[in-house]
């Protein structure tokens, strides 16, 4: 897969890594969703409601095979029509925008009661900020299962429970485990906490990666 990303910047970047280190990656990303909760070829069904050529949605249909779970795939997004399949599928897992979330609030509440979400166990949001009206909002009405991911074309960078959200409303939480994240300035010093700089990531799977057409 050559994924694009632009959510970080707002201009377009292919994700190039070598291939070499494509099985190891794969176990290791596999075995962070199971320390997340996220069980081998049990009862998963993952909800891929966005664009197979965007980086997220491809990736989580991706890896849900790999762990053995079903997928349902959307061919347009609709929020009645999102409501509707995770109860009738009853979908456990999925990717999200902060657009979809907002466009799903929008509903009549009687739309939204009617049809149940209990299956839900772990939601991921990433792509752009999440206003923080839109994710209290969510919260409240899906419960503690959602997260928020950033810089996960790149290197599956950080992540945010629900819980650490509101303790800290905002963030997107911290490097995931095995992997580095340090904040530098322009001449690639660290900078201390506070401080505006670049973000560089270090993937805990220990693939490199480079801009198609910008190694630099």
């Amino acid at each position: 897969m050559l994924p694009y990303t632009s959510a970080t910047t707002g201009r377009p970047k292919a994700v190039r890594r070598e291939l070499s280190g494509a099985h190891g990656a794969v176990r290791k990303f596999v075995e962070w969703h199971l320390a997340l909760g996220v069980a081998l070829e049990a009862d998963n069904v993952h909800l891929c409601s966005s664009m197979l050529y965007h980086a997220a949605p491809l990736e989580g249909a991706r890896v849900a095979l790999e762990m053995g779970h079903r997928v349902a795939l959307m061919q347009t997004w609709e929020p009645l029509a999102v409501l509707e399949l995770i109860e009738r599928r009853r979908v456990t897992t999925t990717f999200m925008t902060p657009t979809m979330f907002v466009r799903l609030l929008k509903l009549p509440s009687s739309a939204r009661a009617r049809h149940s979400t209990a299956s839900l166990r772990f939601v991921v949001h990433g792509g752009a900020p999440c206003p923080a009206d839109v994710k209290r909002r969510m919260l409240a009405w899906w419960g503690p299962i959602i997260w928020e991911s950033y810089g996960s074309t790149e290197a599956q960078g950080t992540i945010a429970s629900s819980a650490e959200w509101l303790c800290r409303p905002g963030t997107v939480g911290r490097a995931i485990a095995g992997s580095r994240l340090a904040i530098l300035d322009e001449q690639g010093h660290e900078l201390p906490a506070g401080e505006l700089g670049l973000i560089y990531l270090a993937p805990y799977t220990g693939e490199r990666f480079v801009y198609q057409g910008d190694d630099a």
